[in-house]
Formats: C-alpha cells, sequence, structure tokens
C-alpha cells in the first residue's frame, strides 16, 4: 500500500471529542485530547483512556494529586 493510501485509510479511524479539564492549585486549564479510547471491560466500572501529551500545560496538572475532568460527547447518527 502506497503511503498515501495509508494515509487515507487511516484518516477513517477517529476518536471521539473529549475535552479535558483540569485545576490544581488556583492554575485552571481545558484541552481538547487528541486520543481517547474505552478502558473498561466491566460494564459497572466506566473508564476511559486519555492521551495527554508532556507538552501540555494540563499535564502537569493532571500528574499531580488534585481534580479532573473528562468530558465525552455523544453524538448519533442519522442513518
Amino acid at each position: 500500500m502506497r503511503p498515501d493510501e495509508t494515509y487515507q485509510l487511516l484518516r477513517s479511524l477517529t476518536s471521539p471529542v473529549v475535552a479535558i479539564t483540569s485545576e490544581r492549585a488556583g492554575k485552571r486549564n481545558g484541552m481538547i485530547s487528541d486520543s481517547a479510547v474505552r478502558a473498561s471491560i466491566v460494564p459497572e466500572i466506566p473508564r476511559i483512556s486519555v492521551y495527554i501529551h508532556k507538552f501540555n500545560f494540563s499535564h502537569d496538572l493532571i500528574l499531580t494529586p488534585g481534580a479532573s475532568r473528562c468530558t465525552c460527547s455523544a453524538t448519533t447518527s442519522s442513518t
């Protein structure tokens, strides 16, 4: 497969839009995560795995114990 064909194929793999907000010591930040996946194997215990790059300001706020929130925007298809 040619690189341009591979690129087009990978464009069809989309992650949900996930907003991440965090706060620590009076500092607040919000961002959109570029990757989030379901991490639950038990339906009664919902978990999500989000990927935050180290160069994002939110990374350090989330890494340090405190409060963080992840909001998933659900969409439905009309087709």
